[in-house]
C-alpha cells in the first residue's frame, strides 16, 4: 500500500522529497486543494494572489515532487450502502502477511488497511451494510489471528491537514 502523505519532517522546515522547502504559497495551495480538488487554477490564483499560469506551475511541481499525488471524490458511506463503519485490528504470524495482503486486496469493504507496531500486525478500516455482514467478514478474519473491532460511530476529524510552517 502506497502512502501519499509524503512530506519529511527536518529541523523544523517541511520538505519535498528532492529537498526543496515548501513556501506559505505551497501550503495555500495544498490547503485549499485539500478543501476542493476542482478548484480552477483561476480561483487558486485568487486565494494565493498569483497568476494561473503561476500556479499551475507550481500544483505542477507539487504533483512532480510528490508531495500532491492525487485527487479524490469524497463519498457518503451510507448513502452507498455501508452505514457501519469499523476499525479491525488483527494480530497474525509474519509468515502469513503475504497471504494476507492477497485476500485483502480483492475485498471491497476493506476501504484501507495499514501495517502497524504494537499488539496488533495490522488494522483496517472497512464499510458494512450491517452487522450480520461485519460479523461475516471478521469470521473470515479470524482464520489469519485473532481480532478486535471498534465500530465508529461519528468523526471528529478526518483527512490529514497541513501544519503551518513553523518560524525560523
Amino acid at each position: 500500500m502506497e502512502s501519499c502523505f509524503c512530506l519529511i519532517y527536518n529541523s523544523g522546515e517541511i520538505r519535498r522529497n528532492e529537498g526543496s522547502v515548501l513556501d506559505e504559497v505551497d501550503y495555500k495551495l495544498l490547503r485549499a486543494l485539500c478543501g476542493d480538488a476542482r478548484l480552477s487554477f483561476r480561483a487558486l490564483s485568487q486565494q494565493v494572489h498569483l497568476t494561473p499560469p503561476a500556479v499551475a506551475n507550481r500544483v505542477a511541481q507539487l504533483e512532480q515532487s510528490g508531495v500532491l499525488c492525487g485527487y479524490r471524490a469524497k463519498l457518503d458511506p451510507e448513502r452507498c450502502g455501508y452505514p457501519l463503519t469499523a476499525l479491525i485490528s488483527l494480530s497474525m504470524a509474519p509468515a502469513r502477511e503475504a497471504e494476507f495482503a492477497d485476500f485483502v486486496a480483492g475485498r471491497a469493504e476493506v476501504w484501507d488497511c495499514w501495517h502497524v507496531a504494537g499488539p496488533f500486525a495490522m488494522v483496517l478500516r472497512a464499510g458494512f451494510a450491517d452487522t450480520r455482514a461485519m460479523d461475516r467478514f471478521v469470521k473470515l478474519l479470524q482464520t489469519f489471528g485473532k481480532t478486535q473491532t471498534q465500530i465508529i460511530f461519528s468523526a471528529v476529524k478526518e483527512a490529514p491537514v497541513l501544519p503551518a510552517p513553523q518560524a525560523k
